[in-house]
């Protein structure tokens, strides 16, 4: 699967020569990421692989800025925050509305990166 993701993701960004990459997943997760033993194991070894594959294209790409976006998928996370440029709430600004002029409304809260 890296091979193929590979030669479709990573060479088409360098062939295209692409400065940003805006990484959107708004899935759940699912139950249980504790460990070979829970019910959400695979789901532990998806993410996993999803991180091996960010950290590959950080690599080969390393002027690339990779945000992740994705509050609603909970990836907005330390482990995922260490590995991009910057991260935003997309949807999340929805609770904050009563807060903020209607010129502000439906922008993203960016935070900076993770131990920097």
């Amino acid at each position: 699967m890296i091979n193929y993701l590979s030669e479709r993701v990573i060479d088409f960004l360098k062939e295209s020569e692409v400065g940003y990459l805006k990484i959107d997943y708004n899935d759940n997760f699912g139950i249980g990421f504790d460990g070979e033993e829970s019910l959400g194991e695979e789901n532990r070894k998806q993410l996993k692989g999803t991180q091996r594959f960010i950290d590959k294209i950080q690599r080969e790409l390393p002027d690339l800025i990779i945000e992740n976006c994705s509050f609603g998928g909970h990836r907005l996370e330390s482990s995922m925050m260490r590995r991009t440029d910057l991260s935003s709430l997309d949807q999340s600004e929805k609770g904050f509305r009563c807060c903020f002029t209607d010129d502000f409304q439906g922008a993203a809260f960016y935070l900076k990166k993770v131990g920097e």
